[in-house]
């Protein structure tokens, strides 16, 4: 219900081609900062490409990149390296943005009963599938991840990556921060 008001409110927004095109809600279920478990939240989802728009939208209101870059404590190049896609949204960009990261099934996506996932429910989906595969060699063989990197990322090295989404079936979305 949430979705379809929504998807009626963009449609009536000048410049929106479809009511579908980055901007949605989803059910959240995850844990806060105390270790609960919040779930039934309907959070108002944005995908990469909405991501940016934000990030260029608040740039440009802020005066440009050097005066974004100064407020927020970023670095300009990486910031310009971002704007320009040449990097990936990283964790300080995002907090600037005051967005936080999920995970959602590729599947799924778009439904208003999706549940997002953590990236500590990715790591606990993930564990689950090396295991149900009969190991981390059998898991990189069949889902085509290399198994040193799967080895990182279930020891905590290293982050989710698109070898991993992938082979999950996972895509990353973005929704305002918990605010403190």
């Amino acid at each position: 219900m949430v979705q379809l008001l929504e998807a009626a409110l963009d449609a009536k927004r000048p410049g929106r081609e479809s009511p579908d095109c980055g901007r949605f809600t989803a059910r959240a279920t995850f844990k806060n900062e105390w270790g609960t478990r919040v779930t039934g939240l309907h959070l108002r989802m944005i995908d990469d490409v909405e991501t940016l728009k934000l990030l260029r939208s608040r740039v440009d209101s802020a005066g440009g990149q050097v005066a974004f870059a100064k407020q927020s404590g970023i670095d300009r190049s990486h910031l310009n390296r971002v704007i320009k896609g040449k990097k990936a949204m990283g964790s300080v960009i995002l907090t600037a943005l005051n967005l936080r990261i999920f995970y959602q099934p590729i599947e799924r996506a778009r439904r208003s009963d999706t549940h997002l996932l953590s990236q500590d429910d990715v790591l606990k989906l993930l564990r689950s599938r090396v295991k149900s595969l009969g190991g981390q060699v059998a898991f990189s063989k069949q889902m085509g991840v290399e198994r040193t990197y799967l080895n990182t990322v279930l020891n905590g090295r290293k982050g989710i990556g698109p070898s991993i989404m992938e082979a999950l079936n996972l895509r990353i979305v973005y929704a305002p921060a918990e605010r403190r």
